[in-house]
């Protein structure tokens, strides 16, 4: 008998998290449900915690690759599927005893084909309820608002805390990109394209792990090409549905502008070695192009400014300059960045 819910969990390299996680999965409160555990080439022994679940649980399936990243892995969840709908959790993360029960009841109740609920933020002792998702008299609590909210960066377009139809992806074939970075964005961009219907839980159930040594921190990529990749996919998702372009090309500008100013401070990291020569011509007409970007700034600005991160902090200043001092000011954090780093 099929499940009613596939929960798809990534691993790599997890053995530390990998048993709390797994642990609030089995002990849900609704148990119509399997758990597909993908190791992903890891190089520690995550694949034999794995097979230690699976040996326990008859709902648990493992599945064992080589290392591809976690679009592909979270692709082949979306393959191997057998649920009615999907959730995907990551390896280092953990859920409340009632999460899969919430969404379950809540995409079914209101004949949804997304359900989004709220996410904790876990930073070593501090713990933050993760933005957009708020109380009821949100901005964001429908389709609309939430796609704007994904184009524009305000949401981060993380795939985890919310539950999807299997059938959608499939018969739309929507896929995470082969990307380094934003592969969760474009996922979710195209999926709210295609739909409909958004239902939102305002309950707390997925608690996000911030773990600096993870892949998703770590991974090294060439962020200018990377970055050329994301604008191009976003604007040929935009393309599609000409219908509502319009009504979303100020949020997909402002995504871009975060897109570029982010990419030039995190990608000039010391630890990193992107060729930023060869993409010079290409990096100075994206700056150029911030300079026409609108900014919502009641919503965005807020956003930005609660964000622990240096970068983000830096981007609540830059969206507060005027217009034409944003590319200058950009260009200065890119030099100041590259003097610093030699």
């Amino acid at each position: 008998m099929r499940p009613k819910v596939t929960v798809v969990v990534p691993v790599y390299n997890s053995s530390l998290f990998l048993d709390d996680c797994v642990n609030s999965i089995v002990n849900q409160s609704f148990t119509d449900f399997e758990l597909v555990l993908i190791n992903d080439g890891s190089k520690d022994n995550s694949l034999m915690l794995c097979h230690k679940w699976a040996s326990n649980y008859p709902n648990i399936r493992v599945y064992d690759k080589k290392n591809e990243g976690v679009a592909a892995t979270r692709n082949l969840g979306i393959k191997v599927a057998e649920g009615d709908y999907i959730c995907f959790i990551d390896s280092d993360d953990w859920v409340g005893q009632d999460y899969l029960e919430c969404l379950y009841n809540a995409i079914c109740e209101e004949n949804a084909e997304l359900v989004v609920s709220g996410i904790n933020k876990l930073y070593n002792k501090y713990t933050k309820k993760y933005k957009i998702l708020k109380d009821r008299n949100n901005l964001y609590e429908n389709r609309k608002g939430l796609l704007t909210a994904i184009l524009s960066g305000t949401d981060g377009g993380s795939p985890c805390a919310k539950l999807y139809k299997t059938s959608i992806l499939r018969e739309k074939q929507i896929l995470f990109p082969s990307l380094s970075n934003n592969e969760d964005v474009l996922f979710n961009i195209e999926y709210l394209f295609n739909i409909e219907r958004v239902s939102f839980v305002y309950k707390w159930m997925y608690y996000y792990r911030y773990n600096p040594q993870s892949l998703s921190h770590n991974a090294i990529f060439n962020w200018p090409i990377t970055l050329s990749k994301i604008i191009s996919l976003k604007k040929a998702l935009l393309n599609q549905f000409t219908t509502e372009y319009g009504m979303f090309k100020d949020a997909y500008l402002q995504g871009v502008a975060m897109n570029i100013f982010t990419g030039i401070i995190i990608a000039t990291a010391p630890q990193r070695g992107d060729d930023w020569s060869s993409r010079r011509k290409e990096i100075l007409i994206y700056l150029s192009e911030i300079k026409q970007t609108p900014i919502r700034k009641n919503i965005v600005l807020k956003y930005f400014f609660e964000e622990l991160r240096l970068h983000y902090k830096l981007c609540y200043i830059f969206f507060l300059l005027p217009k034409n001092c944003r590319a200058l000011f950009a260009h200065l954090i890119f030099v100041c960045r590259k003097w610093i780093n030699k």
